[in-house]
């Protein structure tokens, strides 16, 4: 079994925070991607796949540019050496 605690986080979307930041220097950017590629393959390293993610359910605190993966609500722990072909998650818009 497995237990995921979810705290109140500072900060906004991703979503939110790239629409209100257009002109955000590339740096910037380089930096969030970097963040989470590192939170992914945490999250992989353990063997849960969110299954939903989208700039919605990444958080970002705009004054640290800190990220953070959220709404594990479809995620599961992927079981050793099979292929998951089935598409979950939300409908691509």
């Amino acid at each position: 079994h497995y237990i995921i605690y979810m705290r109140k986080l500072p900060g906004q979307t991703l979503f939110e925070f790239l629409f209100g930041n257009v002109n955000l220097k590339t740096k910037k950017r380089k930096k969030i991607c970097i963040q989470i590629a590192k939170n992914l393959k945490e999250i992989h390293r353990l063997g849960v796949v969110h299954n939903d993610l989208k700039l919605e359910n990444i958080m970002i605190n705009p004054e640290t540019m800190e990220t953070k993966i959220i709404d594990f609500g479809l995620a599961f722990v992927q079981e050793k050496n099979i292929c998951y072909q089935q598409q979950n998650g939300t409908v691509i818009y």
